[in-house]
């Protein structure tokens, strides 16, 4: 070993470095060393099969998941507070071990950090080339705990979610480095946060020493209990195609009926039901969801969101499947909401006549 501590920082950032180059060269194909990739599942439930056999069940567990997701950040964090100068003289059995040690203990979402060999190495080469307060990264991760939950939990895609965590840890007090802030990006790999889209067992039943209620953080509601509140339906199908929609009180839901003569490609049948007027206020971390049931034929049909806000941009996302679920468009910029539509629509080779109905419009 060097006699000159710092050339001895060299020569091991070096050596990490080369072993994360080949590390990564000789298993990406495998894919056991570098985690798993970001999901882009929407949510679906309600299957006799399923994990999740209603929308509560679902959420409950996602919001489990979301805060295990923050605790096990917050607890490598303080961790690394605690026994930084020991884990860099090896006092652990090795940094990668002692990173491992770390993570295994920090939290609930900890073995999903672990799993990733290239994270690991990253994270070594990170945390001995840098410098850092964890301390204050740590302060800072407790001044936005509810935003950084909330930011997890009203996300439509991983890689959305790792984008509203960082951007929101970045405004908080005391600011983190930029060094600091991609510390904390190397933790969240595929493998952690594809449990917000399909929460693992121990996540989804995870309790919190310091639960954010997700639930908490909704802006506004609509959820056509005994009337259409204030929406409307509008027919936005093609061709000799055409839908009909009708609120039901019995159902809490606007029913939308889909008919279509069957042709391959061209026509195609939609019903949107939106609403204009709003003035809803958002910003990183929210969303805004539409809970709907499967349609009634078990055919993959299309369900669809777009916002449009006042200042006449847009935004739109849109899914297919055959059961229930819960279509999510994440906010990524502070905006004002002004109108909000909702559709669903097929076009399928095949004659139809079919029912779906859109349970619940939530900004949140």
């Amino acid at each position: 070993m060097a006699d000159n501590i710092n050339q001895t920082l060299e020569d091991l950032r070096d050596a990490i470095e080369g072993f994360t180059e080949k590390s990564g060269q000789c298993c990406q194909p495998k894919g056991s060393k570098t985690g798993s990739e970001p999901s882009t599942q929407q949510p679906e439930y309600g299957g006799l099969d399923d994990q999740y056999p209603d929308i509560e069940t679902f959420f409950d567990a996602r919001c489990n998941a979301c805060n295990g997701i923050y605790d096990t950040i917050l607890g490598t964090v303080d961790w690394l507070a605690d026994n930084n100068v020991e884990w860099k003289a090896g006092l652990f059995g090795g940094l990668t071990t002692g990173l491992v040690f770390a993570l295994l203990g920090s939290g609930p979402g900890g073995w999903a950090i672990a799993a990733s060999g290239a994270i690991i190495t990253g994270l070594a080469v990170w945390l001995i080339r840098e410098t850092f307060n964890f301390t204050d990264l740590s302060t800072a991760m407790d001044d936005v705990h509810d935003e950084l939950v909330a930011g997890l939990y009203n996300t439509s895609d991983v890689p959305t979610a790792k984008a509203n965590f960082l951007s929101i840890l970045g405004g908080a007090t005391p600011t983190p480095s930029s060094a600091e802030l991609y510390l904390v990006e190397i933790m969240l790999g595929g493998d952690l946060l594809n449990n917000i889209l399909e929460p693992r067992s121990d996540l989804a039943t995870y309790q919190s020493p310091d639960p954010i209620d997700c639930g908490a953080a909704t802006l506004q509601v609509w959820p056509f209990v005994a009337t259409g509140e204030g929406w409307a339906f509008r027919d936005d199908s093609t061709g000799s195609y055409s839908a009909a929609g009708v609120h039901v009180p019995a159902r809490e839901a606007w029913e939308i009926n889909l008919v279509g003569l069957g042709t391959p490609i061209g026509p195609y049948a939609r019903g949107t039901i939106w609403i204009d007027g709003l003035s809803i206020a958002v910003g990183v971390g929210n969303s805004v969801q539409l809970d709907y049931d499967a349609p009634s034929d078990g055919v993959s049909t299309a369900k669809n969101i777009k916002v449009i806000f006042s200042d006449a941009s847009e935004v739109t996302t849109y899914v297919s499947g055959t059961g229930a679920g819960t279509l999510i468009l994440s906010m990524t910029a502070t905006k004002t909401i002004a109108e909000i539509e909702c559709s669903a629509g097929r076009n399928w080779a095949n004659a139809f006549d079919i029912t779906i109905d859109l349970l619940e419009v939530r900004v949140q």
